[in-house]
């Protein structure tokens, strides 16, 4: 007898134990052959991650009145519920559902198992012949692995980039180590070895380590050499573990741009593009679709064509016609091969390139578990997102349900329908609120939804609504955009940016927005509604602190971290957020992007402190960071500011230096400017304060390189920095305090800082060098009216410092 068999016969000796206890006790169990239920299925199949598992229930013969019957749910290994659940049909109902929770064991296993059995309760009901039934757990976990077995890349690149994946439910965090190992490429030659560790978590699933590769003059075959993961802590090792990096001359060749796609099954097709190398002779190549695990005529319409490039063209584009598949399935994908026609063309590779579907076809529900509104404001808006097929309308119900907040008091008590037409995946449930007179603390209520028909299988299904009190400042996030390239054909929207990015789309300007996920560009949805917006937003949102105590429009503070270091972690430091709220004063405090040794960084200057080389934007970062923040606030654009420590300094510099149209005003501690010999005088000056200990270690009060880090550009000084940036801005010739002025360090017994201005020219722009004798690079700061001195007297010299007109 098999497992399966083994499993199946406990439930008739658990009815007869039940059905022996009811004799036992003298309880009558009403028969009536009359109406029978019974599982509609014999096996269900749910991915372990979709949280709860519809179970359909069928019901035969009279239809008249209600009936009940117990579903058991039985553990079948780890993770088994012993759950009894009761399932009701309504009078003229034949089918009804029952949810069960799906245990997720987040990592990375076969195959699980959870036995169903029926048994009677109440409402005249005999039971059918399928009376016991199988919920299979399907697998959706697959440890730590590389993206992709093989890569090719042409050495005239400069770099690879490897993307490391963490494909499990866990979340612990899980570190993995990584090595290059020299195949017949030559390491150091060919490619810079490079090894290490990353760390994934639950947040950050997706990391990338840069390679650089070599490009020399020699024609030569293709080499290769491996990146191998090993020694993973905290979660199991996936398949690939290791990818096969060919480099190779593209002179005379053609291959594909990217070796893979992304794209929702829901979009109309797929663009592929295919580039050639220098050449002058025109050729042809054919291009041909292989299924995978999806399905020409089911997935998507096969292609067989053959592409020709005229002299000197360098690139084409294939076309490939997809079918929305409405049935929810897995994640599928198909290849799309490339092989040489013409003699004097040669295919470089990767000779596949594979498509993937994302799979629209889940759940209904709430986009969210929980959203934050400030008590005064006037409605709260809950976002009702699907997936899937979009060409039948769904109709669900909602209601709103108190919390520590009241209705009538916090907020108006509503109920009612919500109905997506075809085409439509978002609505909007509105409810408008009140402000409670000198509300002290959060309060909160919560909006459910539910699916009365019975037809929809639900995602989440209540949102917590907390009311912020008016009266106190509060904590927000802010993502700023991502430039892309977006375009439209038809039904088909396609975008295409650097990097990874988060993509958000949006129905009509005004709607609610729904999260598509976080992916490297290029992209592809479909949608049948004209008005459909896409937008590419950072995946490094940024916290900001907005004060209650507020006159509008407000001024902004920038905070920047140093090297290895974090928003929340300057908070600790500094306590802006403190000094914000007593100011009146907005305060962004952002994350760097962490490099392959999992430090953040700010990709400041030469010298500070983008060691990995990696591709970032941090200029654009920060300014989409401050439109956002202008557009969802009233910042006063005079009094915008930059503080950083040590990286974060060097960064707050460059951005001054790039845009100081949007900069009042820049203090550094420990933080360089770059080395400008013969730059002019700022179109906008900006206010600049100095603080430098001058026994830093790290980044010395003289200048020159940094110590201890691995990097041998230069910067300048403390005094040759304020006197660059004098220079810039038209300042007049410096003014020394004669001693001491300022107590700023515990570290250093009684007064410890001196003072150097440079008066602000026709144009503004103060420059000071505040020298702290005797400070580090991380000084203990002294205490003014609980708060570091340091911060405090920073935030009032910023303040004192507006932009000029």
């Amino acid at each position: 007898m098999s497992a399966s068999e083994l499993r199946l016969v406990a439930w008739p000796a658990m009815r007869m134990l039940r059905f022996a206890a009811a004799v036992v006790l003298g309880l009558a169990l009403p028969v009536s052959a009359a109406s029978t239920v019974q599982f509609a299925s014999a096996t269900y199949r749910v991915p372990e991650n979709v949280a709860r598992a519809p179970i359909a229930l069928r019901r035969a013969g009279d239809l008249a009145g209600a009936a009940s019957v117990d579903v058991f749910v039985g553990p079948s290994g780890p993770g088994g519920t012993g759950e009894v659940l009761g399932a009701t049909f309504g009078p003229g109902e034949a089918l009804t559902f029952v949810a069960i929770q799906v245990p997720n064991d987040g990592l990375a296993g076969g195959p699980r198992f959870l036995d169903l059995g029926l048994g009677p309760r109440e409402g005249g009901v005999s039971l059918g012949s399928r009376t016991n039934a199988v919920l299979q757990l399907l697998e959706n976990d697959f440890g730590v692995q590389l993206e992709r077995p093989e890569m090719t890349v042409a050495e005239e690149i400069g770099f690879v980039d490897v993307r490391v994946v963490r494909r499990d439910d866990g979340s612990d965090p899980v570190v993995v180590r990584y090595a290059t190992e020299a195949l017949t490429a030559e390491a150091g030659v060919d490619f810079t070895p490079v090894s290490g560790s990353l760390t994934l978590t639950a947040g950050s699933r997706v990391a990338t380590v840069r390679i650089p590769v070599g490009n020399d003059a020699a024609s030569e075959p293709p080499e290769t050499f491996r990146f191998v993961l090993s020694n993973v802590e905290g979660a199991a090792l996936g398949e690939p573990f290791a990818t096969t990096i060919t480099l190779e001359d593209t002179d005379g060749t053609v291959g594909w741009r990217t070796s893979g796609m992304t794209v929702r099954e829901g979009a109309s097709q797929v663009r592929l593009r295919l580039d050639r190398g220098e050449g002058l002779e025109s050729g042809e190549v054919r291009v041909e679709t292989v299924d995978d695990t999806a399905k020409a005529g089911v997935d998507y319409e096969p292609r067989s064509v053959v592409v020709r490039f005229a002299p000197g063209q360098q690139e084409s584009f294939v076309d490939v016609p997809l079918r929305d598949e409405e049935n929810p399935s897995l994640t599928r994908r198909f290849r799309v091969r490339l092989e040489a026609v013409s003699p004097g063309l040669t295919v470089r590779p990767p000779l596949e390139s594979i498509v993937t579907l994302l799979d629209d076809d889940v759940r209904v529900g709430l986009e969210s578990a929980s959203i934050s509104v400030t008590a005064d404001e006037r409605e709260a808006v809950v976002s009702v997102v699907r997936g899937g097929s979009l060409r039948d309308p769904v109709t669900l119900a909602y209601a709103t349900a108190n919390g520590t907040a009241r209705s009538g008091v916090n907020y108006d008590e509503v109920s009612g329908v919500v109905t997506l037409a075809p085409g439509q995946s978002l609505a909007a449930v509105r409810v408008p609120l009140h402000q409670e007179p000198n509300q002290t603390s959060p309060k909160s209520f919560t909006v459910r939804l539910s699916d009365p028909a019975g037809t929809q299988v639900l995602g989440r299904v209540q949102t917590t609504v907390t009311l912020r009190p008016a009266k106190a400042g509060y904590l927000t996030t802010v993502v700023p955009g991502v430039p892309a390239e977006i375009a439209r054909e038809g039904d088909r929207v396609w975008a295409s940016w650097p990097g990874l990015a988060t993509v958000l789309r949006q129905e009509a300007v005004g709607e609610p927005r729904e999260s598509l996920g976080t992916f490297h560009g290029p992209f592809e949805v479909s949608t049948v509604r004209s008005m459909t917006l896409l937008q590419a937003r950072s995946p490094r949102p940024a916290r900001l602190f907005v004060p209650s105590r507020r006159t509008d429009p407000l001024p902004l503070v920038m905070v920047l971290h140093g090297y290895s270091g974090s928003g929340e972690g300057m908070q600790g430091y500094l306590q802006f957020e403190t000094l914000a709220e007593e100011f009146g004063v907005l305060v962004c405090q952002p994350d760097g992007t962490r490099n392959v040794a999992g430090q953040r960084f700010w990709n400041a200057t030469e010298a500070c402190c983008n060691f990995g080389g990696v591709s970032v934007d941090d200029v654009g970062y920060l300014r989409g960071l401050l439109e956002e923040i202008v557009s969802r606030f009233p910042v006063d654009r005079r009094r915008i500011y930059l503080v950083g420590h040590s990286n974060g300094g060097f960064m707050s510099y460059r951005f001054a230096l790039e845009h100081p149209e949007w900069v009042a005003g820049v203090a550094s501690l420990a933080g360089m400017s770059r080395l400008e010999p013969g730059r002019t005088q700022l179109p906008s000056a900006v206010h600049v304060l100095q603080v430098h200990g001058t026994v830093d270690p790290v980044v010395p009060f003289a200048g020159g390189g940094l110590k201890g880090l691995p990097v041998d550009a230069l910067f300048p000084g403390a005094v040759e920095t304020v006197e660059s940036w004098a220079t810039l801005n038209g300042a007049g010739p410096a003014v020394w305090d004669p001693a001491l002025s300022l107590d700023l360090t515990t570290e250093v017994a009684g007064l410890d800082t001196q003072v150097t201005r440079f008066p602000a020219g026709p144009n503004g722009g103060q420059v000071e060098l505040w020298t702290i004798h005797g400070g580090n690079h991380g000084p203990s700061w002294t205490t003014v009216g609980g708060v570091p001195g340091f911060s405090r007297r920073v935030m009032e010299w910023f303040l004192a410092h507006p932009k000029l007109e």
